[in-house]
């Protein structure tokens, strides 16, 4: 399996948020994991890119063991992508600057390949110039797809990708994202409490109860 994550138990003191969590995931699908608040969903995801470090268990990604109870492999080593819920955009920097930063070579005529591959996909070329508070909400979340997966990562955790979108924009979202992702061949990994989108999503749902 490409991503395995087993026994992993993360608490924060005497407050277990998940324990022996077992997931299997195959390389280029789409998971959407579901769950109230303060199940761990969150959490989940800054283990699976190293920003956390849970209490037991281990993660393999692609035969590499980033996690067990010898080994924490950084996030910068992880090829493990974060997307936040409020998109953490620098706001002094334009949308292609920002795009840029996800970038982990420092060859400079590589990092312009990958932004502009990546301003045309996501429809950003008229606005590369633009800073992330000239832009709209769905722009935004653009940006913040983009600057993720410049960093060519093997799997792209999103932390409620929709949940500043209203409905239209969403189902908008939804339907493009799938497109990108199957594009890129990237796994990805969702975190959600709305069951519509999960269903709209993932190839596969977990529950956490």
């Amino acid at each position: 399996m490409f991503l395995d994550v087993k026994n992993l138990t993360f608490a924060f003191g005497q407050t277990v948020l998940f324990e022996n969590l077992n997931m299997s995931i195959e390389a280029g699908s789409f998971t959407a994991i579901l769950g109230p608040s303060g199940k761990g969903k969150t959490t989940l995801l800054r283990c699976l890119a190293g920003l956390e470090k849970p209490v037991s268990g281990s993660i393999v990604l692609d035969g590499n063991t980033l996690t067990s109870d010898e080994i924490h492999i950084e996030p910068h080593a992880r090829k493990v992508g974060l997307l936040f819920q409020d998109y953490a955009l620098f706001p002094h920097m334009s949308v292609a600057d920002n795009i840029g930063y996800g970038v982990r070579k420092e060859d400079k005529a590589f990092k312009k390949m990958i932004v502009n591959e990546l301003l045309g996909m996501m429809d950003l070329k008229d606005f590369h110039h633009r800073k992330p508070s000239q832009c709209s909400g769905g722009q935004q979340q653009r940006i913040a797809i983009a600057r993720a997966l410049a960093s060519q990562p093997k799997v792209l955790c999103l932390d409620e990708p929709f949940s500043n979108l209203d409905q239209e924009l969403k189902e908008r979202m939804r339907g493009l994202m799938k497109v990108w992702f199957k594009q890129k061949g990237v796994t990805v990994i969702m975190v959600t409490h709305d069951v519509d989108d999960a269903k709209a999503m993932a190839d596969t749902i977990v529950e956490l109860k």
